[in-house]
């Protein structure tokens, strides 16, 4: 059965890595850059996707999985933090 959200990686048992990019899961936009002026990729269109994550993480949560969020820029300018993470992720999953 697929995962909801599809994980941009999946490590057995349980854990879900998500790497959100700034502009498409709107870092930008939460952080007080005005989108009114695009058509589709507006302040509206903003509120519903950082809404659908975090239902997504609500959700996987629920279902007893363990979700790692990473947002485009923390991943460019610290790879190793974030990597740190997951493999305390997965210690923690082997547990």
């Amino acid at each position: 059965m697929p995962l909801i959200g599809i994980p941009d990686i999946f490590i057995e048992p349980n854990i879900c890595v998500m790497a959100d990019s700034d502009w498409f899961h709107g870092y930008k936009y939460m952080n007080g850059h005005d989108c009114t002026k695009y058509k589709i990729m507006n302040n509206e269109h903003f509120d519903k996707v950082i809404q659908y994550d975090k239902k997504i993480t609500q959700l996987l949560t629920e279902q007893g999985y363990e979700v790692r969020r990473f947002w485009e820029h923390k991943i460019k300018e610290n790879p190793e933090k974030c990597l740190q993470e997951i493999i305390e992720a997965i210690k923690e999953a082997r547990k």
